[in-house]
């Protein structure tokens, strides 16, 4: 009789920020400069908004084009039909989550975004022989030696043999107010990095408050 195999136990809290720290990202410290309360929401608690249609679309078109461009970049340009390849495969994964399609919606949507991309690819006429200015590329650095955790991203990787971090963190503002540095707290609210434009109210991009300090989304 087979037994069925145990889920893995849920990590604590403690366990996600420790995992957290041992590797860092130029979205992620953008994310916890824009907002604390943002980033423990999202990869802390990792709550997820709902996936849209025009997201998931969008999703599929974007990966087809970065493989046709990483191939173009090692002059072994894709067929049509491998792009096509790519992009049904593309369309099946639900890796960051599954969209609640209407009736006949799906179908739609995917014959949309192959039109796009046929049509792209078509009428773009770009000879095999060019490569693009720049690709994406995964990066996965250790940087201890340096005193630092290990850095983990997309870098976009330049023709003229410059790399370039995408989505860089924005410079800090001119004047913070910051609360007690995220930890464990399961009780408490998360902290959240505020600025401060007038005398009496501050905000930040998803949540602001009053002298009460009660939260008005």
């Amino acid at each position: 009789m087979n037994t069925p195999a145990a889920s893995p136990p849920e990590r604590s809290e403690q366990d996600i920020i420790t995992a957290l720290q041992a590797t860092v990202s130029a979205s992620r410290l953008s994310l916890f400069l824009q907002c604390r309360l943002k980033f423990y929401f999202r990869y802390v608690l990792k709550l997820k908004k709902p996936k849209t249609a025009s997201l998931h679309l969008g999703n599929a078109v974007h990966a087809v084009l970065k493989t046709w461009n990483k191939a173009r970049w090692v002059q072994q340009p894709l067929s049509l039909k491998v792009v096509h390849e790519n992009y049904l495969a593309a369309w099946a994964d639900n890796t960051e989550g599954s969209v609640e399609w209407e009736p006949g919606e799906e179908e739609a949507d995917k014959t949309t975004g192959w039109r796009l991309l046929d049509t792209y690819l078509r009428e773009s006429h770009l000879p095999a022989e060019v490569k693009p200015d720049a690709v994406e590329v995964p990066v996965d650095a250790d940087l201890q030696q340096h005193g630092l955790p290990r850095l983990i991203g997309i870098l976009d990787l330049c023709s003229n043999a410059r790399s370039l971090i995408t989505r860089p963190a924005p410079p800090l503002p001119t004047r913070t107010r910051s609360h007690t540095p995220l930890r464990s707290r399961p009780a408490a609210m998360p902290s959240c990095t505020v600025t401060t434009p007038v005398r009496r109210k501050q905000e930040c991009s998803c949540i602001t408050w009053s002298n009460s300090r009660t939260p008005r989304w």
